[in-house]
């Protein structure tokens, strides 16, 4: 057995200046090969999850070498493959001596990742640019030593392969594959449905100790490989069938190309791929690989096939589609033409009625200037007209007065008319008198 890792940033961290979360490593020792990976949460709470998943996969890698060494192979060997549930899921019904042994084995990763994460804590104080993305709260809980473990949290995952036995354990989301003649692929660990869209298990839970789920085998059975791929990898292929394709690609590339070409290879297609964090690590055994890269060829012949079936299906349906587009087109075309000729009709009316519209307002405009020119000539007549009104009355008014005079001076003479018969009357009452009196 053999294994190799390699881990790359994610195109959107390198965008937004975060540092890589994701820490993968390999161990190839004398009867030992192992394979571990762990992913830092992305979410602000988790300021040092980069830190994180390094201590947690450096100590997974101390406590399996210690592991193995102290491990007593005969409760193991002769054991079928067997997964077990996590301690916490209701569905766990293991009991035997290997769970109480494999406990202890997360138990230790655990408690010796909380003394480190809580050492660097002590250690590395809260920098500027931490402080500007924590809420206040963190910032107390922090410097009290009160929850550190949420400013660190990662998944966790890793396998392990002596020559008598193998296991492998996982919390978290991120996905681990085995490849092996009978079925093909498996998930050697069992699923945890806790880890469901953004949320999962993590090493910063409450009780992370009873959500290592886990799988172990000492029959002589083993797989011919197995992939442990951070979520990166899910987002990076989008389906487990894909992600299969690229494995036996490496898978193949690792008995036909080499170690080396393979690692480069695998570099150069996950920084292409990567949006998130990616983590890649492999344990495989070559000569296996080697005599089932038939069956891997089946397989993907028949995923091939499979997929031309369903490609050609929905070639068909999009040509379906197509001519239905075609015949639309055509028909929104022809309407297109038609209102482009009642277009050109209604401009040409639009002229003629335009080029009317335009004599008639240069009419009207003459004829508002000739009508502004009778408004004055009006306006100066009934100024003399008023003028001769005005002197009109003036005169009315001085006949008026005149008859008035006249009335008068009527009356006067009528007066002066009656004072004079008066006289007359009188003077002739005293000529009678003198004529009678000269008679006598």
């Amino acid at each position: 057995m053999e294994s190799i890792n390699y881990t790359c940033i994610g195109a959107s961290h390198i965008t937004e200046n975060k540092v890589c979360q994701d820490y993968s490593l390999s161990i190839n020792a004398d009867g030992l090969c192992a394979a571990v990976v762990c992913d830092g949460h992305g979410g602000k709470r988790y300021f040092r999850s980069d830190k994180g998943a390094e201590f947690a996969a450096t100590i997974t890698g101390e406590k399996i070498k210690e592991f193995v060494e102290n491990f007593d192979k005969s409760l193991i060997i002769g054991k079928p493959f067997t997964q077990c549930l996590a301690k916490s899921d209701p569905k766990n019904t293991s009991s035997d001596e290997l769970f109480s042994i494999f406990n202890r084995l997360f138990t230790s990763i655990v408690s010796t990742w909380y003394a480190q994460i809580e050492k660097h804590a002590n250690d590395n104080p809260l920098t500027d640019k931490e402080r500007e993305l924590c809420e206040p709260a963190w910032i107390d809980e922090f410097k009290n030593g009160v929850k550190i473990e949420k400013s660190y949290g990662c998944t966790l995952m890793a396998a392990v392969f002596t020559k008598e036995y193998w296991f492998a354990f996982h919390i978290g989301d991120g996905k681990m594959i085995s490849l092996q003649r009978n079925p093909l692929f498996t998930e050697p660990v069992p699923w945890d449905d806790k880890c469901f869209l953004n949320k999962t298990t993590s090493l910063c839970d409450n009780n992370p100790f009873d959500e290592f789920r886990y799988c172990y085998c000492g029959d002589g059975s083993s797989p011919d490989a197995v992939f442990l791929g951070s979520d990166g990898m899910d987002d990076g292929f989008r389906s487990t069938e894909n992600l299969v394709g690229f494995y036996i690609k490496v898978a193949s590339s690792l008995v036909n190309e080499g170690k080396d070409k393979t690692f480069n290879d695998i570099k150069t297609i996950l920084q292409k791929r990567s949006q998130d964090d990616m983590s890649l690590a492999i344990v495989f055994d070559e000569l296996k690989i080697s005599e089932n890269l038939e069956v891997y060829k089946k397989w993907q012949l028949q995923k091939l096939d499979t997929d031309i079936a369903e490609k050609r299906q929905r070639t068909a349906k999009f040509e379906t589609e197509k001519k239905h587009k075609i015949s639309e087109y055509e028909s929104v075309k022809s309407k297109v033409k038609q209102a482009e000729e009642t277009v050109a009709e209604k401009t040409a009316e639009y002229d003629t009625v335009k080029q009317a519209y335009f004599e008639h307002e240069k009419r009207i405009n003459t004829l508002k200037e000739q009508l502004a020119n009778l408004v004055n000539f009006f306006s100066s007549k009934k100024q003399v007209m008023l003028d001769a009104e005005a002197a009109l009355n003036r005169a009315k008014q001085d006949l008026d007065n005149a008859n008035k005079e006249l009335q008068f001076a009527e009356k006067g003479c009528q007066i002066a008319n009656n004072e004079l018969q008066t006289e007359v009357s009188e003077l002739q009452k005293l000529l009678k008198k003198k004529t009678e009196l000269e008679t006598k």
